[in-house]
């Protein structure tokens, strides 16, 4: 009896220690889930916040222009074209005004991306379509400035100094690619660092499917499925060839961030963003090395054929060049 009673006390004690482990991982994964919510409502609050403003704010100005440009040929005296030109020199004077709410917008959204691509891709995604929507209508507005400026001045109608900016001889107009030439010191490294974060976020964005085909991708070492393991792992690698190149441009725009005099701050933002990167594309080239260890492994054992034998060559290369 008392054998019997320790057996059931060593498997309550056994039960017990397993309960505890569980709920310790429960614990641990409850506090890491708490840290990824803690201030992402107000986040996403302030995001929206800003997309919403600067979405009506271009609306705004995009009507402004629909109404009231008209072409060269149709302003018959020179108070029309005078009027013509005060009115793209206010827009233009508006977009740079506006454009720190461009870049504020930039920030937020990379911010955002970064903290629900792991979680929610498909919100992630959302933000990033949404960012390439305004900086499109921010884009088309520049272009449709530009073009109008170019067109009265080719008409004849009005001179090319009439069309720049009256002080520095350069045009006002500020694309979402940068400020202006007469924007200087930190406004200026922060742009350098909201381009580099918007590269990457649509760099991630076009990575997705690769990705979300890294996260599938089950490796099987069944001789009978090595040619279909070939031909995806072809596929694959002809498009993770594609992105190479734009990989080792962020690479090497990083660089330059790192001897551009940035702040420990922006230096931070930068090699956060690209170090969260840096870990979706190594799971994809993780994957791509899964398979082919398998691929030349099956080949030491009289698997694949010649054909086979050289895609497996293949990945086995550019996975040697990416490390």
């Amino acid at each position: 009896v008392d054998e019997e009673n320790d057996a059931s006390v060593a498997t309550l004690e056994d039960a017990l220690s397993g309960v505890s482990v569980r709920w310790g991982h429960v614990c641990e994964w409850a506090e890491k889930r708490a840290a990824k919510l803690d201030g992402l409502a107000d986040l996403i609050d302030r995001t929206n916040e800003v997309f919403e403003n600067l979405s009506d704010w271009l609306t705004a100005r995009e009507n402004e222009l629909m109404t009231g440009l008209k072409s060269a040929h149709h302003l018959e005296n020179e108070q029309e074209v005078a009027q013509q030109v005060r009115r793209l020199q206010k827009t233009e004077e508006q977009l740079e005004q506006e454009h720190s709410s461009f870049v504020r917008l930039s920030q937020l959204s990379c911010e955002l991306v970064g903290r629900l691509d792991e979680s929610n891709g498909a919100a992630a995604n959302t933000v990033r379509l949404s960012l390439d929507s305004i900086t499109q209508r921010w884009d088309n507005l520049v272009a449709r400035i530009e073009e109008h400026g170019k067109t009265l001045v080719k008409s004849g109608k009005a001179d090319v100094k009439q069309v720049m900016a009256q002080d520095t001889g350069e045009p006002v107009v500020t694309s979402s690619e940068g400020l202006s030439t007469d924007t200087e010191g930190e406004e200026q490294k922060n742009q350098l660092v909201d381009k580099f974060l918007l590269h990457i976020s649509k760099l991630s964005h076009e990575l997705e499917p690769l990705q979300e085909w890294s996260e599938r991708f089950e490796v099987s070492r069944k001789r009978d499925d090595v040619r279909k393991m070939m031909n995806t792992c072809q596929e694959k690698l002809i498009q993770i060839k594609e992105q190479e190149a734009r990989v080792n441009r962020l690479q090497l725009e990083l660089e330059h961030l790192h001897v551009a005099k940035l702040n420990a701050k922006q230096l931070k933002r930068a090699n956060d963003a690209f170090e969260q990167f840096a870990k979706g594309w190594a799971r994809i080239v993780t994957k791509i090395s899964e398979a082919m260890n398998v691929l030349t492994g099956q080949e030491a054992n009289g698997g694949p054929n010649g054909e086979e034998a050289a895609v497996a060559a293949k990945i086995e290369q550019w996975i040697e060049a990416v490390d």
